[in-house]
């Protein structure tokens, strides 16, 4: 989903960012620092920019070296989030990282003034290991498809318990999300924020079959909703991988208090998306659906209930994201979105009528 010239523009920019990022961690360290190779990582950053860099610091006659992550607030020409809450994610990677229940980076040091770097940033730990690819499927491609169906089944098995534990974090702990200036949402806020991103994202060009997927949404509206800490992007695609299984678990941009629940509906939806929506089979040795949510329940998750609803609310919100590149770029078609297959498992999922049904395609 990113556009070929916001990765074009984070790359030509990267140099510019070394003086006045250097001046700024001398000044946080109190000694002199050398920053250096300044990258991006291919094919992330879809909503802000991720730069991983090395610091070398000198104490005495000693340099010491270590291996960064600049994150920047999203800029707002290419904001897809409505309301992105960047500081808060700070702080909640640091109240995790010293729990220790999730595995999450260390994040070191925030600054909101955007005179420094042009952009509110923080500044965090990197973490090494191997991560997934989704441009092609994992399931078609690279190091999990290589790797013995035994191995498979360890890695899937670590990454749905490790996303169990994000739904083991007690509502005590993470309460300062629930303050009303800081504004996290709980499941009901967050179905109400998405039907305000629809209109953002979209402008004024109709789309009847997500305003009547949200309208579905809004009147199936679960009875009893678990309130607790929702990651927001529960992928595997989205966890580091070291020998031994997930050794953190990374974007944490659309979190929520909308519970576990709501996680487990973007995790199935992933599935599907890098698997059978991507043309292709499941690797042997990765967890089917319903053994991903007995496993995600007996983990510690919550009590599997209103499935659907939730995987219907996360296509919903996922069906948004191209919306909101298309009108950014201008780049708006004349008909409903016929080829967004996320959409049209959606309307699979709800047996209603296609776009490109409606569009007589």
């Amino acid at each position: 989903m990113v556009g070929t010239q916001y990765e074009f523009e984070k790359r030509k920019n990267l140099g510019s960012l070394v003086p006045p990022l250097t001046d700024w961690l001398t000044e946080r360290m109190g000694t002199d620092v050398e920053v250096g190779k300044l990258e991006t990582p291919i094919g992330a950053g879809a909503s802000n920019e991720t730069v991983f860099f090395t610091l070398a610091a000198r104490s005495g006659t000693e340099l010491s070296e270590r291996e960064l992550v600049l994150r920047l607030h999203p800029r707002e020409e290419y904001q897809l989030y409505l309301r992105p809450r960047f500081a808060m994610q700070f702080q909640l990677l640091q109240h995790l990282h010293r729990d220790g229940t999730v595995k999450v980076p260390n994040a070191l040091w925030y600054e909101e003034d955007a005179s420094v770097l042009g952009l509110p940033f923080f500044v965090m730990d990197r973490v090494q290991g191997r991560v997934l690819i989704n441009s092609p499927t994992y399931n078609d491609v690279g190091w999990l498809a290589d790797a013995p169906a035994r191995e498979r089944r360890e890695i899937w098995e670590s990454a749905v318990r490790s996303l169990a534990t994000v739904h083991q974090v007690p509502m005590g702990a993470v309460e300062f999300m629930a303050d009303e200036r800081i504004g996290v949402p709980d499941l009901r806020h967050l179905l109400d924020e998405f039907a305000e991103t629809l209109s953002w994202s979209a402008g004024v060009i109709p789309h009847p079959v997500l305003t009547e997927v949200l309208q579905w949404l809004l009147d199936n509206f679960p009875a009893d909703p678990q309130v607790g800490l929702a990651w927001g992007d529960a992928r595997m695609g989205n966890m580091i991988f070291g020998e031994s299984g997930v050794t953190c678990i990374v974007d944490w941009e659309q979190v929520s208090l909308a519970g576990g629940m709501n996680d487990l509906g973007w995790w199935l939806l992933f599935d599907e998306i890098n698997g059978t929506l991507a043309g292709t089979r499941r690797l042997e040795g990765l967890g089917t659906r319903s053994e991903t949510v007995d496993l995600w329940r007996d983990a510690g998750g919550e009590p599997v209930r209103d499935l659907l609803w939730y995987e219907v609310l996360a296509g919903f919100r996922l069906s948004t994201f191209p919306l909101r590149r298309m009108l950014q770029t201008g780049n708006i078609p004349s008909t409903a979105p016929e080829e967004n297959v996320v959409l049209n498992y959606v309307c699979r999922l709800l047996e209603i009528a296609p776009p490109a049904a409606r569009a007589g395609i």
